[in-house]
């Protein structure tokens, strides 16, 4: 991992780009990759899960960009659950849980950092910090790591009401011109 100093300066160059982006792929592509770099990790993705809970896919991964969006197992979606309504990142290693050891080996991990990017009233996407070693993070690391991703989580949740606003409008101009045509042909 990076010394403390450089890590501050990138985290807040990631919290400077986020803030400063209108498109959820963008956020998520940068976090990844930013966070993949500093933290060097073996892999970092964005991790989504279906309504059903029992389907998922990766979202955005780096540096394998060629695992965005596959297909993530019942038994690893099982495995991502629980960490839904956690509150902080937790470093998790492999047990006896067959999803886990799986979802590990899917990012040729031996530990990761699991974190929720809680979004409100949505679902929540799921950021995985894969090491191939021991996790480097320590509880300060953790620490920071945590309201960053509120930050991640509440940008997603921007884009999303954005992007929703910017649907309706277009839908509200549409009717709008078929009123107006409509209102000329019966004129």
């Amino acid at each position: 991992m990076e010394d403390r100093e450089s890590l501050y300066q990138r985290l807040l160059s990631l919290s400077a780009q986020i803030a400063a982006s209108l498109d959820d792929r963008t956020i998520e592509q940068v976090t990844v990759s930013t966070l993949a770099e500093a933290m060097r990790a073996a892999c970092c993705a964005v991790l989504h899960l279906g309504p059903e809970r029992e389907q998922g896919w990766v979202s955005t991964a780096h540096p394998h960009a060629e695992m965005a969006n596959r297909a993530l197992s019942p038994e690893e979606c099982a495995v991502l659950l629980p960490f839904l309504g956690a509150a902080e990142a937790r470093i998790i290693a492999p047990g006896d849980n067959t999803g886990l050891a799986s979802l590990l080996e899917r990012f040729a991990a031996s530990q990761a950092v699991i974190c929720p990017l809680h979004i409100e009233g949505g679902l929540s996407p799921i950021l995985f910090l894969g090491f191939s070693g021991p996790c480097p993070m320590d509880t300060g690391d953790l620490a920071l790591l945590n309201p960053l991703a509120r930050q991640i989580g509440a940008a997603l949740d921007s884009t999303w009401l954005y992007q929703q606003t910017h649907r309706r409008l277009q839908e509200l101009r549409l009717l709008h011109t078929i009123a107006l045509a409509a209102s000329t042909t019966l004129d």
